[in-house]
């Protein structure tokens, strides 16, 4: 889980404030490990366009049998216009390939900002 971490370092070199933890969430085959990166970086990617200068909560680990990966913002500025509230293109797309790996997904908003999870099945085929 490698390539969370350099996620996390560019997004901070774009202005947000990431604080990542990772614990091995197991064998997730090919497929999840691309899917958890890819919440990682849509989520971050996101952020940085519409909650610049955020504090955001990543996290990778297990819970209850699977990898499970939130990404949490608070706060911040937007830097690009779009729709308020909606789920675009990409968070739409990820839905679409969690869900083909057997896991759940959700996102939006919560009181004080705004999240992305994923649960994804431990040791399946991915």
């Amino acid at each position: 889980m490698g390539r969370p971490r350099g996620l996390a370092a560019e997004a901070r070199r774009s202005g947000l404030d990431v604080r990542l933890a990772v614990e091995d969430p197991g064998a997730l085959g090919g497929g999840g490990e691309q899917a958890v990166v890819r919440v990682v970086r849509e989520a971050l990617g996101n952020c940085v366009r519409h909650a610049n200068g955020a504090v955001v909560d990543v996290a990778i680990g297990p819970v209850d049998g699977q990898a499970h990966v939130t990404v949490r913002s608070r706060g911040g500025a937007a830097t690009v216009t779009a729709g308020q509230g909606g789920e675009g293109w990409g968070l739409q797309m990820l839905r679409e390939r969690i869900t083909a790996l057997g896991g759940t997904f959700r996102a939006g908003p919560e009181v004080d900002g705004w999240l992305v999870e994923a649960r994804l099945p431990v040791g399946g085929r991915a």
